[in-house]
């Protein structure tokens, strides 16, 4: 009788192969992670919008309550008791609460114009939500405002 010995186990050519396919595969996922259009730059871009999504709304709503400030201010002027009076910081300071009590940090008014004639005020500033920076202009005489991420 003959004595066999018998193999168990992967050759070398299996275990090459093998390792080919993980690096390959590694490669691919590393760059569907890592490349410009990635998960990364996905969330990046959300984490984006959502922030200028959030400072718009907290935005509208100043923009809605200086716009009834004013009116008041107006039927006021035209007979009865004067309700609010706006100064710069006193629409610096309401914007600025008002960002504050919404979670948005670093409110910084750069610039505000009241023009009594037009009856409207002018915002600029910007502010940090979610780590992402974020420029407001507001315009209550347009009754329009612009959010957009500060990079």
């Amino acid at each position: 009788m003959k004595n066999q010995k018998s193999q168990n186990g992967i050759t070398l050519v299996a275990l090459v192969v093998t390792i080919v396919v993980l690096l390959i595969l590694a490669g691919i996922t590393i760059m569907y992670v890592l490349s410009n259009n990635g998960i990364f730059s996905r969330a990046r871009e959300s984490q984006i919008s959502t922030a200028v999504g959030h400072v718009s709304d907290q935005v509208s709503m100043v923009v809605l309550d200086m716009q009834t400030a004013l009116y008041t201010r107006t039927a006021a002027a035209s007979g009865g008791t004067t309700v609010y009076n706006p100064t710069t910081d006193t629409i610096k300071a309401k914007y600025t609460a008002a960002m504050t009590a919404a979670g948005i940090t670093g409110a910084a008014v750069d610039n505000v114009t009241i023009n009594d004639s037009a009856n409207s005020v002018k915002i600029t500033s910007t502010l940090t939500y979610d780590n992402v920076k974020v420029s407001v202009n507001v315009d209550t005489a347009t009754s329009t405002f612009s959010v957009t991420a500060a990079q």
